[in-house]
């Protein structure tokens, strides 16, 4: 029993003491029970010191229930932003959330929350399940109404240049006839087709709709349709819904950085069909190139999603933001803690892509986009990497990087290369041959010094002899110095400085493991060689 939850497939009773394992359930000492285990088992990943002088087989519960650990529940309970009776405004769409009431002895339970100013109905769900394990659900509505109400139906968001039809619905819901003045007010729009003002005369229990022609006034902002059939609140209703005005054309956006040293002037070209009163300026100083770096960490930040090459993608910038952290010892806790949260969730969905073993002597090896069978070699190379960094600040299981590095392997096709899956649901894996070996050979050497690939390096290091590629040289290079081959790697580092343009860039000549083109392959062939030279520790 964990946190006062029974183990898996174990039972609690109402005081949540007693539990029930997949033995038997034996009396223990001072009224709590011992549970009878298979012989030389600890459950829950108990030490084995904890239980010095049991018998194999018989573990002993605590002296009491366990200690609970304090964990943060989000609760919510919607407040009004105005008071009753002035413009309806307030339109949230959820009114309570509450994860854990626990109810009393009696079964009963009151909350309270304030109604928004939506007309409409809303759904009531309470779901529930008792200490033995039962659940529950029920659900149920909730109509808000008033006597007569005004509902204006407008868009999310328009362009400057739109025109457009608002219809407005009118209902009287109450048991007589009413005479309205109905008046509209619109806000950065302008009124192109209806009356601003209205008199009409609604039946009881009827419905009608007004229809307004509007177009923005402001290039870019909030607009706003504001409509009253009245003075009085009780008898009438006021209404007022916002949207977004957006300028027509395409956004396009700028930087420019410099270093400020008592003046700096940048001169910027604005393209000649911009458009007017859209223009946005936004300078930010930073007292060292560190705190630039550090503003600019939280938006890197990625929720994990997608199959596992989405997964790792999104997922890596946060393990590097909590590594960077950790090494350079700075202070950042928030950006610590949302980092370490997606990097939490992004290390589950990336396990769950396993794929099923051929073999059988594991039940997994290897990465597939989606977990299928078989592995993808060049994918499973990617997820090696990834985990061996993730290591450094998050649990991984051991285990995995093993049968990662196993399986990888064991694609050994002695000849010096490595057998391919024809799988290859993205760009990814479908690199030449020679890049995909040097990639995979790249990342078993990062892992470690123990696997035997002095054939797979001996066959790379025949091919970049001829080879004119900085993109595979660069992957050749950084192998050979994870193995110690520093005279190899230099002279390999050489034909790269070499092969610089004139502003430090490398091209690519072909492409990389991740089929990339373009100023792409430049940036990952640079990296790859800067990298190539840090480990080197010379000057290119």
């Amino acid at each position: 029993r964990r946190n006062g939850v029974p183990p898996a497939g174990g039972k609690a009773d109402d005081d949540g003491r007693r539990f029930k394992q997949a033995g038997q359930l034996m009396p223990g000492g001072g009224g709590m029970p011992a549970a009878k285990t298979p012989a030389g088992e600890l459950p829950f990943g108990a030490a084995k010191d904890n239980f010095a002088g049991l018998e194999a087989g018989d573990i002993a519960a605590p002296d009491g229930p366990l200690p609970l650990e304090p964990f943060v529940v989000r609760e919510y309970a919607h407040v009004r932003s105005s008071p009753l009776g002035e413009v309806r405004s307030d339109f949230t769409e959820t009114l309570f959330w509450h994860p854990v009431l626990v109810l009393p002895g009696d079964g009963q339970a009151h909350v309270s929350f304030n109604l928004c100013d939506s007309v409409t109905t809303f759904q009531v769900l309470a779901a529930g399940h008792t200490l033995d394990g039962r659940l529950g659900s029920v659900t149920a509505t909730l109509q808000v109404r008033k006597p007569f109400t005004l509902e204006p139906k407008l868009p999310i968001e328009v362009t400057a240049g739109d025109k457009i039809d608002v219809p407005l619905a009118i209902a009287n819901n109450s048991d007589r006839e009413r005479e309205v003045t109905l008046k509209v007010q619109p806000i950065n729009l302008t009124l192109r087709e209806g009356s601003a003002e209205t008199r009409l005369t609604l039946p009881a229990n009827k419905r009608t709709r007004q229809v307004y022609r509007l177009q923005p006034s402001v290039v870019e902002g909030e607009a706003a349709f504001h409509a009253t059939s009245g003075h009085d609140p009780a008898q009438g209703d006021s209404v007022q819904r916002s949207f977004t005005v957006v300028p027509d054309g395409f956004p396009i956006v700028g930087t420019r950085s410099d270093m400020l040293e008592q003046s700096a002037r940048s001169e910027i070209v604005l393209p000649p069909s911009w458009i007017k009163g859209t223009l946005k300026c936004q300078l930010s100083v930073f007292p060292s190139t560190l705190a630039d770096l550090q503003k600019g960490l939280e938006g890197l930040l990625r929720e994990p999603c997608g199959c596992f090459e989405q997964t790792s993608t999104s997922n890596y910038p946060n393990l590097l933001i909590l590594d960077y952290l950790k090494e350079s010892d700075q202070a950042n806790p928030e950006a610590a803690r949302r980092a370490r949260e997606m990097l939490g969730r992004g290390y589950q969905r990336l396990i769950a892509y396993e794929s099923p073993s051929s073999a059988g002597k594991v039940p997994r090896e290897g990465f597939e986009w989606f977990g299928a069978n078989p592995a993808h070699e060049a994918l499973t190379a990617y997820g090696l990497m990834q985990f061996r960094d993730m290591a450094r600040v998050h649990d991984v299981d051991r285990n995995l990087i093993e049968r990662t590095r196993t399986y990888l392997m064991s694609r050994r096709d002695g000849k010096g290369g490595f057998l391919r899956s024809p799988q290859a649901l993205d760009t990814f894996g479908r690199a030449p041959e020679d890049i995909t070996n040097a990639y995979i050979v790249w990342a078993i050497t990062e892992s470690g010094k123990d696997d035997e690939v002095a054939r797979e390096l001996f066959a790379l290091g025949e091919k970049a002899k001829t080879s004119t590629d900085p993109y595979f040289l660069a992957l050749v290079c950084n192998s050979f110095l994870n193995r110690d081959r520093t005279a190899d790697a230099l002279a390999i580092l050489k034909r790269l400085a070499e092969a610089q343009k004139d502003d430090g860039h490398l091209d690519g000549q072909t492409t990389s493991i991740t089929s990339s083109g373009g100023r792409d392959l430049q940036i990952e062939t640079t990296a790859l060689a800067v990298l190539a030279w840090i480990k080197a520790n010379r000057p290119a």
